[in-house]
C-alpha cells in the first residue's frame, strides 16, 4: 500500500511519500498515512492493518446451514463472537421450516413491524439481515454443491452467478465464496468465480500453501481466489493427519497467526455430530472458540475481511490542520480508496495521533456536522476510530473548556 503524507495547509495538499509511522503504533506493514504539523507536535493518521487495531484476523467458517439444533450458533453468540455460514442457494428453501421458530424468536428479536410472516422471502430476508446485524456472515458455496473443477467454464460460471443473484435476492451481499469440496484448483474455475462477481474464493484446506494470509508486511493475498483454509476434522473420520483434529492442535496456528499479524480461516463441518462429512467434536469446538476469544483476533466473516483488505490496499488519507495563535483548532481529513462505495462499505480503523496541544482532551469526530465518534487518547498516545472510505471530509476537533 502506498504511504501518503500531507503537510499543513488551508486546503488539501499534494501527497508525498516518506512519512514515519506514528510513535507507539503497532507495526502494520505499509499503510496509508497522513501527517499535519511538524516535529513532536504533529498530528498523524495511519490505517490499522486490522479492524479495531486487532493484532490478527480470523473467520470461523462453517460449511453448513445455521445450526438446526442451535447449540453452535447459540454458543458462539454467548461468547460474543460470530460465525460465517455457507450459502448453497439451490437447496436453501428446503431448510426454512426447521429454522423459522428459532430464528424469529431467538436470533431475530426485532422483527420488522407489519412484515408478512407467511412469505418465504420475508422470513429469509429478515433472518439473514438479523444475523448479519449481529455480525454473522454468509458466503457463497455454489448454486449446486458440486465439484466445479470438473465443469466447463460456462457451467461453473452459471452456478456461481446464480448463487450470487439468489444471495442478493435474500438480502445478502455476495463477496466471499468457498468452493464445494475445495474444488477451486483449476484456473478456469477461479476465473469463472471472479467473472461471476465474487471477490474471493476459499479452499477447504491449505492445498500446499501457508495458511497465514496477509502475514507480516504483506498487504494482499497471493491469490484472492485461492485462499487457504485450516481443515477442522475429527481424526477418526478419515485418519487425516494433515487436518486439525482438536483444540490442542489448533493452538499453535492461533499463536502463529498472532505472531505474524495474519488472517486465518478454519473451516468446520458437522460440529458435534457423529454423521455426515468431516464431523468435529463439540467439546473441541467449544475449546477452539474459547481459545480464539482469549487472543487479540478480529473475529469476522470472510466478507468483512476481504473488503477491509481490498479497501486498505487502495486507501489514501488526505489531511490538513487549521491553526490559530500557534494552536491547532481542528483537523480536516478525507479517506478514499477509489472503489464503489455501495459495495466497499467496510469501515477502516484509523490510528490517530493528536497534536501535542490536544493532550488530555476528549476529541470529537464529525462529518457534515453529524456525530461520528468520541475518542479519548491518553497523553502522548494514539487513539482509534473507524470510518468508511467514502471520500467525504471529516472534522476532528478537541472539546475544550471542560
Amino acid at each position: 500500500m502506498r504511504a501518503i503524507c500531507a503537510a499543513v495547509a488551508a486546503a488539501w495538499l499534494a501527497a508525498v511519500a516518506g512519512c514515519n509511522e506514528a510513535e507507539g503504533q503497532r507495526p502494520s506493514g505499509d499503510s496509508a498515512h497522513a501527517r499535519s504539523g511538524s516535529g513532536e507536535s504533529a498530528a498523524a493518521i495511519t490505517i490499522a492493518k486490522w479492524f479495531n487495531n486487532h493484532t490478527a484476523a480470523i473467520s470461523i467458517t462453517y460449511d453448513d446451514w445455521p445450526d438446526v439444533n442451535h447449540p453452535v450458533d447459540d454458543f458462539v453468540l454467548d461468547m460474543g463472537l460470530v460465525l460465517d455460514f455457507q450459502m448453497v442457494t439451490q437447496g436453501y428453501a428446503d431448510r426454512v421450516p426447521d429454522w423459522v421458530e428459532h430464528d424469529l424468536t431467538e436470533l431475530i428479536p426485532h422483527v420488522v413491524p407489519g412484515a408478512s410472516q407467511s412469505k418465504f422471502e420475508d422470513q429469509r430476508i429478515k433472518y439473514n439481515l438479523a444475523l448479519t446485524a449481529r455480525g454473522f456472515g454468509f458466503y457463497g458455496h455454489g448454486h449446486w454443491h458440486v465439484d466445479h473443477d470438473v465443469l466447463t467454464y460456462a457451467q461453473a460460471h452459471d452456478s456461481f452467478r446464480l448463487c450470487f443473484e439468489v444471495m442478493q435476492k435474500l438480502g445478502l451481499k455476495p463477496v466471499a465464496y468457498a468452493y464445494p469440496r475445495g474444488a477451486g484448483l483449476e484456473e478456469e474455475t477461479r476465473r469463472a468465480l471472479s467473472d461471476a462477481g465474487f471477490l474471493a474464493g476459499r479452499l477447504s484446506s491449505p492445498a500446499g500453501q501457508s495458511p497465514y494470509i496477509v502475514a507480516d508486511a504483506a498487504t494482499t493475498p497471493e491469490d484472492w481466489f485461492l485462499l487457504p483454509a485450516l481443515t477442522m476434522e475429527d481424526y477418526d473420520f478419515q485418519q487425516c493427519g494433515g487436518c486439525i483434529n482438536n483444540t490442542e492442535e489448533l493452538l499453535p496456528f492461533l499463536d502463529a497467526a498472532i505472531e505474524k499479524t495474519a488472517w486465518i480461516i478454519p473451516v468446520y463441518h458437522n460440529i458435534g455430530r457423529s454423521t455426515g462429512w468431516g464431523p468435529y467434536g463439540w467439546e473441541d469446538f467449544q475449546g477452539d472458540v474459547r481459545a480464539i476469544a482469549a487472543r487479540d483476533f478480529w473475529v469476522a466473516p470472510m466478507n468483512d475481511v476481504v473488503l477491509y483488505i481490498r479497501e486498505r490496499e487502495k486507501a489514501v488519507v488526505e489531511m490538513a490542520a487549521t491553526e490559530r495563535d500557534g494552536t491547532t483548532e481542528q483537523i480536516r481529513f478525507a479517506l478514499s480508496d477509489g472503489l464503489d462505495n455501495e459495495r466497499f462499505d467496510q469501515p477502516l480503523t484509523l490510528v490517530f495521533t493528536p497534536p501535542s496541544d490536544w493532550a488530555g482532551l476528549p476529541i470529537h469526530v464529525t462529518q457534515d456536522g453529524r456525530h461520528v465518534d468520541w475518542i479519548f487518547p491518553a497523553a502522548g498516545e494514539a487513539a482509534t476510530f473507524s470510518v468508511p472510505p467514502d471520500e467525504k471530509p471529516y472534522i476532528i476537533k478537541p472539546k475544550t473548556g471542560l
